[in-house]
């Protein structure tokens, strides 16, 4: 079998121009995502942990009986 590749070489020329503004924007976009998930997680840890520790608060006091003060 005779050799594949081409005898010369293959010249790319790339043409660069600046980002435009959408470019960006895009580019972050999923960076934004995991953003909002990691203050919506901290959001509902914190709430988590404050309705256990009102649970644990409540169950911890003495049941009151209608009529007393």
């Amino acid at each position: 079998m005779a050799n594949s590749l081409p005898s010369e070489p293959i010249y790319i020329i790339v043409h660069t121009a600046p980002a435009e503004w959408w470019e960006i924007v895009a580019a972050l976009g999923p960076y934004a995502v995991l953003l909002v998930a990691e203050i919506w997680l901290c959001i509902e840890l914190n709430r988590d942990r404050r309705r256990t520790a009102a649970e644990l608060r409540g169950l911890s006091e003495k049941p009151r009986v209608i009529g007393d003060r």
